[in-house]
């Protein structure tokens, strides 16, 4: 993917999570309180991300609340872009 398309993405994803939510902020952690849990994490989910890895505490939040479930089985793709059908797949999910 274009390096274009990937800021394009991330700041349409950026635009339709914060306009969603009334009041919107940069929050800390633990700003997912009023979502819950539906899906079972176990480490080895998505071959692509390890434990070792920054955003890995991210990818299993996002997991566990069923925001996002990757883009096909065992694999999350977290170096990949993120299309405007995901995005808007992901700002369904949050509302």
């Amino acid at each position: 993917m274009k390096p274009k398309m990937r800021i394009l993405s991330f700041l349409l994803i950026a635009v339709l999570l914060t306009s969603m939510i009334p009041g919107a902020v940069f929050a800390d952690e633990g700003s997912f309180d009023n979502f819950k849990a539906s899906k079972i994490w176990n480490n080895d989910v998505f071959g692509d991300v390890a434990s070792s890895d920054w955003f890995f505490e991210n990818v299993k939040t996002v997991f566990k609340l069923g925001l996002m479930v990757g883009k096909s089985q065992g694999r999350f793709d977290p170096e990949g872009g993120v299309t405007v059908a995901e995005s808007i797949t992901i700002a369904g999910r949050l509302s």
